[in-house]
C-alpha cells in the first residue's frame, strides 16, 4: 500500500460475509465485539522513542454514522500515542493547537457527501502550513475507489495540498435507517437494469440485504507511514 493519493471512497434476516484479514470492531446483534489491541513491532517502538514528537504532533478528527469510522480512528489513534476527536471540536482544537502540524480527518461516505472533504474544504485558513490527510471509508471496492479517488473532486481546489486514503469499511442491514435502506434499495434495483455493469455495481447487487463487515485495521499502515515521512 502506498500512501500517495488513494482515494478515494430489506427484508429478512441478513446474511454475514467476512472479507480479508480485517480485524472487525463493532456492534452486531447487541453485541459489542473489540479487535485484538495494537502491539507494535520492534521497529515502530524504535521509531516511537527516536521520534516521538511526530505522535504529539498529530490531531486526529473524524466523524461516524455506523461506528466503522470511529474505530478506524480510535485505532490510529492508539498506533500514534494520541486521542481522537469529534469533527465537530476541529475548529476550536486547530485553533487552540498551532502546534500541531499534521491533521488527519477520517469521514465515511455516506451517499455522495464526506464531511471531511467539507471540513477541510472549507477550512483552508486553519489547515494552512498544516499537512492535512483524509481518510474516506467506505463500502465501494477498495481498488474501484483508490480509482476513482471521488475525494479529490469533493476537495476541490483543496485537492492537491491534501492526501487522500480510502478505508474500507462496515454496513449491517441489520442495523441501518429505513431511510438509508429505502436509497439502497432504489440503488440497487437501478443497477439491476444497467447493460454494462462493472465490478462495483455486482458487488453492491450481490450484497443487497446482507451484513458486510470489510474494516481492516492493516489499511491503517499507510497513514502511519505517511505520518513518519
Amino acid at each position: 500500500l502506498v500512501s500517495s493519493a488513494f482515494p478515494v471512497s430489506f427484508s429478512g434476516r441478513p446474511r454475514i460475509q467476512k472479507f480479508g484479514s480485517q480485524i472487525p470492531i463493532g456492534l452486531h446483534s447487541g453485541a459489542l465485539t473489540f479487535s485484538e489491541p495494537y502491539a507494535p513491532t520492534p521497529h515502530e517502538l524504535d521509531v516511537l522513542e527516536s521520534n516521538p514528537f511526530f505522535m504529539n504532533n498529530t490531531l486526529i478528527f473524524y466523524n461516524s454514522v455506523y461506528g466503522s469510522t470511529r474505530s478506524y480512528a480510535e485505532e490510529l489513534a492508539r498506533r500514534l500515542d494520541t486521542t481522537e476527536h469529534a469533527l465537530d471540536d476541529a475548529p476550536e482544537l486547530l485553533e487552540s493547537n498551532p502546534e500541531a502540524q499534521t491533521v488527519i480527518v477520517l469521514s465515511p461516505v455516506y451517499g455522495p457527501a464526506v464531511a471531511g472533504a467539507t471540513f477541510i474544504k472549507d477550512s483552508q485558513g486553519l489547515l494552512q502550513g498544516r499537512r492535512v490527510a483524509l481518510a474516506s471509508v467506505g463500502m465501494t471496492l477498495t481498488d474501484h475507489a483508490r480509482d476513482k479517488d471521488s475525494s479529490a473532486r469533493l476537495l476541490g481546489d483543496a485537492a492537491d495540498a491534501t492526501t487522500r486514503f480510502y478505508l474500507p469499511g462496515r454496513l449491517y442491514y441489520s442495523e441501518i435507517s429505513r431511510v438509508h435502506k429505502g436509497v439502497l434499495w432504489s440503488i440497487v434495483n437501478m443497477l439491476k437494469g444497467k447493460v454494462n455493469r462493472n465490478a462495483n455495481d455486482n458487488n453492491m447487487i450481490d450484497t443487497y440485504n446482507t451484513d458486510v463487515d470489510r474494516v481492516d485495521y492493516a489499511e491503517l499502515d499507510a497513514i502511519v507511514e505517511w505520518v513518519r515521512s
